[in-house]
């Protein structure tokens, strides 16, 4: 009786159940990323299993179950869709910590925490890392560093010191190393003894301002602005 109840109404609310569509997916995808990648061949079986169930009871025709079934293939998508941005990023990683000589080109400058100077770079040798196992991308940081700030592109080496990402350092802390995971980080570290530019660097349209040195100084001035904007707004409070 319960389950005719059930079949009736979701008969009649036929026409509202796409709208749970975004939600399955989400789900699926947030059931992924918590619970692993079994997930999606769990899901796939069930659809199979239901299919074919569906198939043997009611053939080809319509019945009120069917919006379920579309329900459980869009929740199996979400799942593959999940899996495959998984390993669509995927990069070599650090299995220990790593001191030597790292060399490649420029994809991003940004400044870290601290202040001081970081590149994120598209590593192009790490030796003795074979190319095999060698990082796709590594961001090291420049502490006290007060020389020229190289151009996004630019080819640089240094000596440096990289480790894996760090793990949550609570219980459902902020997981840095699935976050690294996404950008394609094998590993973060620091350097101290500066770097060597090995490509010249070119004015822009900005006069002798590099596109690096022009990156630092916007994002310098919209710091200061937040903290202005945070200590003018808790004196209004107070």
């Amino acid at each position: 009786m319960l389950w005719f109840h059930l079949l009736t109404e979701i008969k009649q609310q036929r026409s509202n159940l796409f709208l749970w569509s975004p939600m399955a997916f989400a789900f699926s995808i947030a059931a992924t990323f918590a619970h692993g990648l079994w997930i999606g061949p769990a899901l796939f079986i069930l659809l199979l299993i239901c299919v074919q169930g569906y198939l043997v009871y009611y053939g080809v025709k319509d019945s009120a179950i069917l919006p379920l079934l579309m329900l459980l293939l869009i929740t199996t998508l979400g799942a593959g869709a999940a899996s495959l941005r998984s390993y669509a990023v995927w990069a070599p990683a650090l299995s220990y910590p790593y001191y030597g000589e790292v060399q490649g080109v420029i994809r991003t400058i940004d400044r870290s925490a601290s202040g001081s100077l970081r590149v994120t770079l598209r590593v192009s040798a790490m030796d003795p890392i074979s190319e095999r196992h060698r990082l796709q991308y590594v961001r090291i940081s420049f502490p006290k560093y007060t020389g020229e700030i190289p151009e996004i592109r630019h080819s640089i080496k240094t000596t440096a010191y990289v480790t894996t990402p760090q793990d949550p350092v609570e219980p459902d802390g902020f997981d840095f190393r699935r976050h690294a995971y996404f950008q394609s980080l094998g590993g973060v570290g620091y350097a101290r003894k500066g770097l060597n530019a090995s490509m010249p660097h070119v004015n822009s349209g900005f006069g002798r301002i590099s596109k690096g040195a022009f990156q630092i100084s916007l994002q310098s001035i919209c710091q200061s602005v937040h903290w202005a904007l945070h200590r003018r707004l808790f004196r209004g409070i107070a």
